[in-house]
């Protein structure tokens, strides 16, 4: 279910309905296998494996499914929803399992994919929650910036072990257009708690490709097991104008009511 607030650049989602809501959501399939260097010889994420899909009250992407805002949020804009991974990509004896996952909200996009670099969205701000499985097991947290065929790192911290694989993360995200914010803390009987949560900030002008959000995780590398996937519940998504851009749209309502009153 989706509730717009009374005026544009508001949604609250829960996915209680059985499919994603047309009016609110875009959902972004690959259409060709991802790879490093666009070889379709060398595939590193299968396009077959991706999927988005709405089922017991949360929506669920798979293998780079990307789910886009058919609103745009200029900023300043604030984020915020619960993640959970739910499969990691097959068995511990797959070398695929002991990789990583992760799940990515990007500011300033209008999506898409780059299918030489592994399908990342390109220019766009990126906060990425990674779970890496081996060297020790450990969650990473970062603010990224995407531009052609590269990711420049404005920030990252590894997790507190508190964070366990399949834990249910909150996360909130804001940026005003030049600063950047990343929260992270787990939930524990529905409620964030303070301990092991991890706060990112940092600062960019990269202008993006537009102004729409979108949630994604990582590409599937294997068709026999099933694909990297995360669920996602709970996303709340305001763009709040800055004070002084209201002040301007309300002295010019007010200017054009009494032009039309003297008229």
């Amino acid at each position: 279910m989706t509730t717009f607030g009374a005026r544009a650049g508001v949604i609250s989602e829960t996915f209680n309905g059985s499919s994603f809501d047309a009016n609110t959501w875009q959902v972004n399939l690959p259409t060709k296998d991802f790879s490093p260097q666009g070889l379709s010889s060398n595939p590193s994420g299968l396009a077959s494996n991706a999927s988005a899909t709405v089922s017991n009250g949360v929506a669920n992407l798979a293998g780079r499914a990307q789910l886009v805002t058919k609103q745009v949020f200029p900023t300043p804009v604030t984020i915020s929803g619960d993640v959970k991974i739910t499969n990691l990509g097959g068995p511990a004896s797959d070398p695929h399992y002991n990789n990583d996952e992760s799940f990515t909200i990007a500011t300033r996009t209008n999506a898409g994919y780059d299918y030489g670099f592994f399908g990342e969205v390109d220019n766009s701000i990126l906060f990425r929650a990674q779970f890496v499985s081996n060297n020790p097991a450990h969650w990473n947290f970062s603010i990224l910036t995407s531009n052609g065929s590269s990711t420049n790192f404005l920030a990252s911290t590894q997790a507190d072990p508190i964070f366990g694989a399949f834990d249910t993360i909150h996360f909130t995200v804001t940026d005003d257009g030049t600063n950047v914010s990343f929260n992270l803390a787990k939930l524990v009987n529905g409620v964030p708690s303070p301990t092991g949560a991890a706060t990112l900030t940092a600062t960019t002008t990269l202008a993006g490709t537009g102004n729409q959000v979108a949630f994604y995780d990582r590409e599937s590398p294997q068709s026999d097991f099933p694909p990297h996937s995360v669920s996602l519940d709970n996303v709340n998504i305001s763009s709040v104008p800055e004070p002084g851009t209201i002040s301007v749209v309300a002295i010019a309502a007010f200017a054009a009511l009494r032009r039309r009153r003297s008229n």
